[in-house]
């Protein structure tokens, strides 16, 4: 089954997300869940998911909500059409924004595992007779640059939804 996820990482407590959320106004329906003591995400919530498409109104909401907390990131997931990004808000403006152009790719060892260690690719180099696999995808990078290390809690929760 494909999964669609929308959702605006937010690097505070859940309970000051939350308020932040009802004073702001949006015609999409959100929900906030609680991923750890100073990691909340509000993401959308639609009868269809499998039907989501992305909203230039998430933006505008992280826009406002980084003119209160610090910085918030817009995480975008499709898995029917393997789409990753990630928009970091600070200040009310888009600073970084990542998509699969971002990507860091390595080659895969003859078992099928990632080497690490070696040569980093970009998706446009990668060559058609190697296989590759992502290190470090769009959602990663956007964590980064927020400076966040629980990317697994999210992707967790971001695939079971």
């Amino acid at each position: 089954m494909s999964n669609v996820f929308e959702a605006i990482i937010c690097p505070i407590d859940f309970t000051i997300t939350e308020n932040l959320l009802t004073k702001s106004s949006s015609e999409l329906k959100l929900e906030v869940i609680k991923i750890n003591d100073t990691l909340s995400v509000i993401y959308r919530i639609e009868e269809n998911r499998h039907k989501l498409i992305f909203s230039q109104q998430i933006e505008y909401l992280a826009s406002k909500l980084s003119l209160e907390i610090t910085a918030v990131l817009v995480v975008r997931y499709d898995s029917r059409i393997g789409h990753r990004s990630s928009i970091m808000f600070a200040e009310g403006l888009a600073i970084y924004s990542f998509d699969a152009n971002d990507e860091i790719w390595v080659l895969l060892n003859e078992e099928g595992n990632p080497l690490i260690d070696g040569q980093k690719f970009s998706i446009n180099s990668m060559n058609d007779d190697e296989e590759y696999e992502t290190i470090y995808d769009a959602i990663q990078l956007g964590f980064q640059v927020l400076g966040l290390d629980n990317y697994n809690e999210v992707y967790s929760f971001i695939i079971s939804n």
